[in-house]
């Protein structure tokens, strides 16, 4: 039991500092990061649609913020949303 309650406190103060000190394209990138699978080439795959009312509550942002988010992250090519609502997370090409 203390150690569950211990889990969900350091991810309490994981979301807190995420909110303070991130913008929100660092903010999505790290949810949708926190949501998917790892893969081998250091992408990470999201299973599923991903609501952008859901991630716009989860990140602390509005859902037009979030979509514009989507929309300049997928011109970089650091997301792929699929034709299943599934979305794919590349590294970023600058790094």
């Amino acid at each position: 039991m203390v150690s569950f309650l211990v889990q969900r406190l350091r991810g309490a103060n994981r979301r807190i500092a995420s909110l303070a000190l991130h913008d929100v394209h660092d903010r999505v990138i790290d949810y949708l990061r926190e949501a998917g699978e790892a893969g081998g080439d250091g992408s990470f795959h999201v299973r599923g649609r991903v609501s952008r009312t859901e991630m716009a509550y989860m990140v602390g942002a509005s859902r037009e913020m979030v979509c514009r988010v989507m929309r300049q992250l997928s011109r970089r090519s650091i997301v792929d949303a699929l034709d299943d609502g599934s979305i794919i997370v590349r590294p970023p090409l600058d790094h």
